[in-house]
């Protein structure tokens, strides 16, 4: 899952799961076909992002 790399996301993902998912550079969340990934850690994730502007403004 690839992410705007100017954002803070990553990093922000990569302190709440250092290694629980699997990242490249600030960009992405590298989720592999053969292992299946923390569901709860990449839904988490998947929010945070969606509602990054959101959090933001505040």
């Amino acid at each position: 899952m690839m992410f705007i790399c100017h954002t803070n996301l990553v990093e922000e993902f990569r302190g709440l799961y250092p290694d629980a998912l699997t990242y490249e550079g600030n960009r992405a969340i590298v989720v592999s076909a053969k292992e299946e990934p923390d569901r709860l850690a990449l839904a988490h994730c998947i929010a945070l992002a969606l509602t990054y502007k959101l959090r933001r403004k505040r």
